[in-house]
């Protein structure tokens, strides 16, 4: 569940990145969050993908998703009575 949470929160930010209108002919555009490992734009028409910032973003991604579940985890546990 924490995954899935962390996961559909990323992609909701990147894809706000990645839907955003251009404001000039030659600027360059970097996509993602929280490091940009995507870059498009420019007159010569950059495309530069980025694998390493790739793998940071999956890694901040299970490290939000091991955060969430540790804090449901010891949310529900107070709930329950302390179980």
């Amino acid at each position: 569940m924490s995954l899935l949470l962390s996961a559909g929160l990323l992609t909701g930010t990147n894809l706000f990145f990645l839907w955003r209108v251009a404001r000039c002919a030659d600027c360059i555009h970097p996509y993602g969050f929280p490091f940009a490992f995507f870059m498009t734009g420019g007159f010569a028409g950059i495309r530069e993908i980025h694998g390493v910032n790739l793998v940071l973003d999956l890694l901040v991604l299970l490290v939000i998703a091991v955060i969430v579940s540790s804090a449901w985890k010891r949310f529900s546990r107070n709930r329950a009575g302390g179980l």
